[in-house]
């Protein structure tokens, strides 16, 4: 008689190896020449101590609190030097087929919006990587509508006549349906743009084979409503829907879309 086989324990599954957090800070430069600064910072680390002026501080009676960043950027540094340290390697990351996600924090007034956004001509984070994107897959990427996205996180691939035929529905209206081509509203922040000067740098060494199409997404999140920024809507609609969120609120603060607020 053969021996009936011993079972094997089964192995513990091994999960893949995650890519560690890192955390950056840019120090913010004070608000006015007399105030007096609480931390000490090095490349990597701030310590916090109560200024010479305090009670503790004068009975030896107080604790430094230390804390270790990947970087700590200077308030003398620049946009560009914080976004190649910061956005960069994730944008080469990006167009190698990789995901990522950077997010900033901070209290009101910490300089989240500079930092992200910035001026027309230094820009942020955030238009940078506009830049350096498309100025690196502009030999590669895909005419419009090649990639149709469905809205939902997916997106279907259609042929040259197809996608032909979506960018004419776009550019003359679907004459089946009625719809009119919309006309762009010009918004106060057009002539600016004009103005804005363009991050330059270009990520080489592509994948000759990859084609590309890109997508953006820009929303805000408030008082528990979500609003995308880039629907172009006529001002009738927004003043109907501003007036819907005034009588929902109760005189409550609400959102007021950026082209009524200059109204």
């Amino acid at each position: 008689r053969s021996k009936t086989p011993a079972r094997k324990t089964p192995g513990k599954f091994k999960q893949p190896p995650k890519d560690p957090v890192k955390v950056f800070c840019r120090l913010k430069p004070l608000q006015n020449d007399g105030d007096i600064s609480c931390l000490m910072a090095t490349d990597t680390t701030i310590t916090l101590v109560p200024p010479e002026s305090c009670l503790q501080y004068r009975a030896n009676n107080y604790k430094e609190y230390q804390y270790v960043f990947k970087q700590v950027f200077s308030e003398s540094s620049k946009q560009k030097e914080v976004f190649d340290v910061v956005a960069l390697p994730l944008v080469g990351d990006l167009i190698q087929g990789k995901n990522g996600l950077l997010f900033t924090y901070g209290v009101t007034g910490s300089g989240k919006t500079y930092t992200m956004t910035g001026e027309p001509n230094d820009g942020g984070i955030l238009p940078r990587c506009l830049d350096v994107l498309f100025n690196s897959i502009s030999d590669y990427q895909a005419k419009k509508f090649v990639f149709k996205p469905d809205k939902m996180n997916g997106f279907e691939v259609l042929s040259e006549v197809e996608a032909m035929l979506e960018r004419q529905r776009e550019l003359h209206g679907d004459l089946a349906t009625g719809k009119n081509v919309k006309t762009p509203r010009r918004k106060n922040s057009d002539e600016e743009i004009g103005f804005r000067i363009p991050d330059t740098t270009k990520i080489t060494n592509l994948n000759d084979d990859n084609t590309f199409g890109v997508f953006v997404t820009y929303v805000e999140i408030y008082n528990n409503g979500i609003y995308d920024l880039l629907e172009d809507m006529s001002d009738d609609i927004l003043r109907n829907k501003y007036q819907m969120l005034h009588e929902a609120n109760r005189g409550d603060k609400v959102y007021m879309h950026p082209s009524l607020r200059s109204s």
